[in-house]
């Protein structure tokens, strides 16, 4: 695999889950951060259901790295992240600890975050510890499938 090493700017895709507070706090930790709601005001708004899928490849396009509280997301979407350069991280788990203290881990694992996200090729999908570490980061490679056999979701 060839190493490549990004120049551009880290900006933090926020989730649907992740409130305006959440957002504050990362700006605040000198973050850059777009929210689901400013990128999907119109979806928001007649509240139609954006699918990971379609949130996947519009990070992608944008060069966003997501933030979700989705930790399954790798294995659901294996199928649409390596068909991209996206860049992932999720929480351990998301129904122990608030959105708050999930951006509060993140802006523990700053430097770290900032680091993957120069360095490490992608796609990857990393873990985010409660503790502020990114505990597993997996480049996502094309031999990769998923055995899940939920039903699909369409764009």
């Amino acid at each position: 695999m060839l190493y490549v090493k990004r120049h551009e700017r880290c900006v933090l895709f926020l989730e649907d889950g992740f409130g305006k507070d959440c957002r504050d706090k990362l700006v605040a930790a000198e973050f850059e951060v777009v929210c689901f709601a400013e990128d999907f005001s119109a979806e928001k708004a007649r509240r139609e259901r954006v699918t990971d899928p379609r949130i996947i490849k519009h990070c992608d396009q944008e060069d966003y790295v997501l933030f979700t509280l989705d930790k399954g997301m790798r294995h659901t979407h294996v199928e649409e992240i390596k068909k991209t350069g996206v860049a992932i991280i999720a929480t351990e788990s998301c129904d122990k600890y608030s959105p708050n203290q999930w951006v509060e881990a993140l802006i523990k694992a700053k430097a770290q975050v900032l680091r993957r996200v120069k360095k490490h090729p992608r796609p990857w999908f990393a873990h985010l510890q409660i503790t502020g570490k990114i505990r597993k980061i997996e480049t996502i490679t094309g031999d990769m499938r998923t055995r899940r056999t939920r039903p699909r979701e369409f764009d």
